[in-house]
């Protein structure tokens, strides 16, 4: 019972506070639960202005890292020369540097992008001009590089090249036979073709207004260049009047031409002045002129007087421009054919070097007739 009736003590001792309390000391204890509750907003304000800041740290600090470091790192890492490409770069501050250099690279619209990009954000980079038309996209044209080297051996100069093939040439000798074989083999095409070219075109000159023997009217004829000193000429000869005999269609028109010596040159123009001056006498003095064992003045006019030729006539002939002329087409024609020595043929239209036996020239005759062939005449 005590206990109970201190309870009601106190109870009662508190409603009695409470009863005097003023209405100022109500609204201080209002005031004081406003602060309490007013605390709790401004810590959870700060706790979000703390996260806001974290956050823009985070992104400082990736963009730290993007760019390499503080502003003089990135300054370096980034710091570049604007290159004309036609005069020398010059750096700007700082100590010299090699400017990078950009393979060439077709542009496209990416790489144009990338470029503008470098441009707003004021990023130093080089300048190349390419040509678009001549590229494609992303290819790099490689420019020229000098050679530096031959067969994997170092090469400065042009002493350095010439030493290289000088050793290649030592070791391996048998490329220099094969090289003299292939220009002897493209040089002889070269003399047939233009000898057939040149023939073709100048058959007609080249048969008329000559000394001839056989039939003037021959249906196929044998062009002879020789020399009155040669002894090979001479044989051909001998095979020639069997030839004429056998073979009566054949016309042979005689190209004499002096490539042994003054004597040579004198029987050219003593055998050309006695066509002009006694067709009929020519066959004979021929056939002697080429059998005699000696070729000078005292044998030729020897034998023109054994023929009843004038000598006097003949020796007048023999200087005048109109035989000179005569010689010198002959050497001319002789040239233009591809005649490399004497005696040599133009058998139906093609050049035939060296001498020939007679069953050369019969199988020359024997053989299909070309039509060209059937037209000299």
């Amino acid at each position: 019972m005590s206990e109970e009736n201190n309870r009601n003590e106190e109870d009662q001792e508190i409603e009695s506070k409470e009863e005097k309390m003023t209405p100022e000391e109500d609204l201080e204890d209002e005031e004081d639960d406003e602060e309490e509750d007013g605390g709790g907003f401004k810590s959870k304000g700060l706790v979000i202005l703390g996260l806001i800041v974290f956050v823009g740290l985070l992104f400082a600090v990736q963009k730290y890292i993007h760019f390499g470091g503080g502003d003089d790192k990135a300054k370096k890492q980034i710091e570049h020369t604007h290159v004309d490409t036609t005069k020398k770069s010059i750096p700007s501050s700082g100590s010299p540097r090699i400017p990078s250099v950009q393979p060439n690279v077709a542009p496209n619209a990416n790489v144009k992008a990338i470029h503008q990009d470098l441009h707003t954000k004021d990023i130093p980079h080089t300048h190349s001009e390419v040509d678009s038309s001549k590229s494609d996209s992303n290819v790099t044209v490689p420019k020229s590089a000098p050679v530096d080297s031959v067969h994997g051996m170092p090469v400065k100069d042009d002493q350095d090249i010439k030493e290289v093939v000088r050793k290649y040439i030592e070791e391996n000798p048998e490329v220099v036979a094969k090289a003299l074989q292939n220009l002897n083999q493209k040089m002889s095409k070269d003399r047939e073709s233009k000898s057939k070219n040149f023939i073709k075109d100048n058959i007609q000159d080249i048969t008329t207004g000559r000394p001839y023997l056989g039939n003037p009217k021959g249906s196929v004829t044998i062009v002879e260049f020789f020399d009155y000193k040669c002894s090979y000429c001479r044989r051909s000869h001998i095979v020639l009047e069997r030839v004429l005999k056998d073979y009566p269609e054949v016309k042979l028109v005689l190209q004499p031409v002096p490539v042994l010596g003054k004597n040579s040159a004198e029987a050219v123009r003593a055998a050309l002045a006695v066509w002009k001056l006694s067709p009929s006498h020519f066959d004979k003095f021929h056939e002697d002129l080429i059998n005699s064992a000696t070729i000078d003045d005292d044998s030729i006019l020897a034998i023109a007087r054994k023929h009843g030729i004038s000598t006097d006539a003949l020796i007048k002939e023999m200087g005048s421009e109109n035989i000179q002329k005569l010689v010198n087409d002959n050497l001319e024609i002789a040239q233009n054919v591809g005649m490399r020595g004497v005696p040599t043929f133009i058998v139906k239209g093609e050049l035939v070097p060296g001498s020939l036996s007679y069953e050369g020239f019969k199988d020359l005759l024997d053989s299909p007739v070309s039509q060209k062939a059937k037209m000299v005449k």
